[in-house]
């Protein structure tokens, strides 16, 4: 899953990070769970200081830490392993978080979430509650993207390098 991240983010102007594919890859399963009423993988999630982490995938890329690129998907990547359900759910992913990079990992955490209430405030590296997950993400998924953050009270909106407070694109409400 994390190499379909990569693979479509490579080209683009906002290629994949470690941090930023574990939040993708752990917002997937949530979608996957709310979805398909199952997970899209097997592997443990633990709630890290930062957020959401597959342990696993955050070695296989802990070169590029500090918003270093992933250049190259892990060997053996093909599309033809995901159903068109589970690619349905990786784009939509995509979709919902593009804009939010600089964002995303304030996205994943907070009050109420699965991250919280694994008592990541412990720095403990806890497991993620596939069950958690799934009653966390059920109402959110297929709400509009506005309607579900409004609700979570999560501000999507981030300082940007001139200390401007800067909204995504999905708020802006111009005719064009």
């Amino acid at each position: 899953m994390a190499n379909f991240f990569i693979e479509s983010a490579k080209d683009t102007e906002d290629p994949m990070t470690n941090m930023r594919v574990n939040k993708y890859v752990y917002l997937a399963q949530g979608y996957a769970l709310a979805k398909l009423g199952r997970p899209l993988f097997g592997e443990e999630i633990q709630a890290w200081k930062h957020g959401p982490v597959v342990p696993s995938l955050y070695q296989r890329f802990k070169s590029n830490i500090r918003g270093k690129p992933i250049s190259k998907t892990c060997a053996g990547y093909s599309k033809d392993a995901f159903t068109d359900e589970e690619i349905q759910i990786m784009i939509d992913v995509m979709m919902d978080f593009d804009d939010y990079t600089e964002a995303i990992s304030r996205m994943t955490y907070g009050r109420g979430s699965p991250w919280f209430k694994a008592d990541a405030g412990a720095y403990a590296n806890n497991p993620i509650s596939v069950s958690d997950m799934k009653e966390y993400f059920s109402p959110r998924v297929g709400k509009s993207f506005i309607d579900r953050y409004a609700e979570s009270r999560v501000d999507p909106g981030y300082l940007d390098s001139n200390g401007r407070y800067t909204l995504p694109k999905q708020f802006d409400d111009d005719e064009e």
